[in-house]
């Protein structure tokens, strides 16, 4: 981006890059998935913070947004830095690690918006986790002044953020 290819971009990491501009555009949730036979789904009480940091997760890569989500809400939630094991697997895209999910890879932890209808047809199951919150913002970003650049970016920027507030 900072490069000159594109005028608007969007990010789902905690931290926004010093070198751009941002406007919230959207809010989500991530949710633990696991399919409906793992033993997580018959839980009767949440996961702790703490159940989580320790198991196993079918991941994003390494730098991801919603892993370094994932990995400062456990550091808010746990009092400092976590040392998380290995992942299960380790995968380039929302849609594979739903699949390994849905396949019995393991637990995984997902924008809600990305498996709101795996979850609502039962493909895979949400986990409730207690004392840790998974909330995080949409950015819009672009390079310059206050605003995106005039045209395209910052007419799809106006549609947006007036579509989100209604």
């Amino acid at each position: 981006m900072s490069d000159g290819t594109a005028d608007l971009g969007f990010i789902e990491t905690p931290h926004v890059p010093s070198n751009v501009r941002s406007r919230i555009v959207a809010h989500d949730e991530l949710v633990v998935i696991v399919p409906p036979g793992h033993k997580w789904a018959r839980r009767r009480s949440p996961l702790t913070a703490g159940e989580l940091a320790r198991a196993p997760l079918v991941t994003r890569e390494s730098g991801s947004g919603t892993r370094d989500a994932l990995t400062m809400a456990l550091q808010d939630a746990l009092g400092g830095p976590v040392d998380q094991p290995s992942p299960i697997l380790e995968l380039s895209s929302s849609a594979a690690v739903r699949a390994a999910v849905v396949a019995g890879a393991g637990p995984a932890v997902m924008s809600r918006l990305a498996v709101a209808d795996d979850l609502t047809v039962g493909r895979v199951r949400a986990v409730a986790v207690e004392g840790l919150d998974l909330h995080r913002d949409l950015r819009a970003i672009w390079v310059g002044g206050r605003t995106p650049p005039a045209g395209a970016a910052r007419d799809l920027l106006s549609h947006i953020t007036g579509h989100v507030s209604r």
